[in-house]
Parts: structure tokens; C-alpha cells; sequence
């Protein structure tokens, strides 16, 4: 699970923040052993103490055992490094001007990123509210298929990712299939019963 923000925001980025870390509680997985998160932000002059302050909140939220915290990374780094990560994930952002007058803040867009294991972007979930369905089917899938349960297995079937809404949406034609399937072995079923014979039944007088 991937986000960039930055971490002396008032506004935005908490709640991006919060939407992720409320999500991620509620999605049945737990950091450390599902998923691990990575966090960076896009302010050079953020520190690593900013950082830190900004994990321990997260943890907080998230509900996490101690032994998640070597999951969840917040990071800061170089306007290069910065630049690089923002143009591989396809993250967009502006430089703007604060109260003061002064470039002090930045328009960016709200969006969590969830990536495989060999660090391919795998889905986009935009807003700063999100689904714990949504988080929980793009972390399985993103995992292929590697944990959670049959009944995951069966509602990721039922439902299918939009690129364009960047969250999970029913898929009728799909849950369509499977109910004409149902039916279809349910029919079976009834021919198989009413051909059998009956068995021989000797009346006694």
C-alpha cells in the first residue's frame, strides 16, 4: 500500500491519511504479514522526525501489533529522488503559495496506490474515503490470490475494478453467469431425482 504526501499538511494529506489507515483496519489484514506500507513524502524539506511522528500517528490509527512497525515505512528524501518516485507512480502535484505568499504548500491529487510484491502498480483507489472492500479485493489481487479466502475469491469474481471511478464495482453480467449456472445444475439435480425408480415395496396382507 503506497501513498506521497507531505507531511506538514493541514489539510488534505491527513485525510488521505486517515482514509487508508481506517480502511486498512477494517479490511481483515494486517500489516506485516499481508501487506506493508510505504509512505513518502514530496516535500524535501521535510525531516525524518517528521517522518517518525507521522508513522507513530499512523500506526495509532491502524491499530497495528508492535511488530508491524518494520512493515510501515514513512519516507523522505532528495527533490530528485522525490521527482523520480512522483513521475513512476504517475503521481501529480504543484507547488503553490501559502497564506504568507510563500511556495510552501502543494496541489496534489488524493489517491492510494497499491503495488504487487515485485513493485508493479497494480491498482489506483482515488478519494480520501475509501472502501475496506476495496482495499481488502486490490491487496488480494495484488497478491495473486496468495492470501485471503474462498469467499474473497468468489466476491473478486462478482466485482470488477474501474479505472476510471478507482474502486470496485459490481459485476452484473458476472453474478449473472453464476446464477444461470446455479439454476442450470439445479435442473440437473431435479431430472437425476425424478428419474430414479422407485424401489420395490412388498405390502404385506
Amino acid at each position: 500500500m503506497m501513498a506521497l504526501m507531505y507531511y506538514n499538511c493541514q489539510m488534505l494529506c491527513p485525510e488521505v491519511l486517515h482514509g487508508m489507515a481506517s480502511a486498512l483496519r477494517q479490511s481483515g489484514f494486517h500489516a506485516g504479514q499481508d501487506y506493508d506500507v510505504v509512505v513518502a513524502s514530496i516535500d524535501p524539506t521535510d525531516t525524518p522526525a517528521d517522518s517518525t511522528n507521522e508513522k507513530q500517528h499512523f500506526l495509532s490509527m491502524v491499530d497495528a501489533e508492535p511488530a508491524a512497525a518494520g512493515s510501515v515505512h514513512f519516507l523522505t528524501g532528495s527533490q530528485g529522488s522525490i521527482t523520480d518516485l512522483a513521475q513512476a507512480t504517475g503521481f501529480h502535484y504543484v507547488r503553490v503559495p501559502g497564506p504568507d505568499g510563500k511556495l510552501d504548500q502543494f496541489a496534489h491529487s488524493s489517491v492510494i496506490m497499491i503495488a504487487t510484491p515485485d513493485g508493479r502498480l497494480s491498482k489506483y483507489l482515488f478519494g480520501v474515503d475509501y472502501q475496506p472492500r476495496d482495499v481488502r479485493l486490490a491487496i488480494l489481487q495484488a497478491s495473486s490470490h496468495r492470501i485471503g479466502t474462498l469467499s474473497d475469491l468468489v466476491l473478486l469474481y462478482c466485482c470488477s475494478y474501474s479505472p476510471s471511478q478507482g474502486r470496485y464495482t459490481v459485476a452484473v453480467l458476472r453474478i449473472l453467469g453464476l446464477a444461470g449456472l446455479g439454476s442450470i445444475f439445479a435442473v440437473i439435480a431435479l431430472l437425476w431425482l425424478l428419474s430414479r425408480k422407485p424401489k420395490n415395496m412388498t405390502v404385506g396382507v
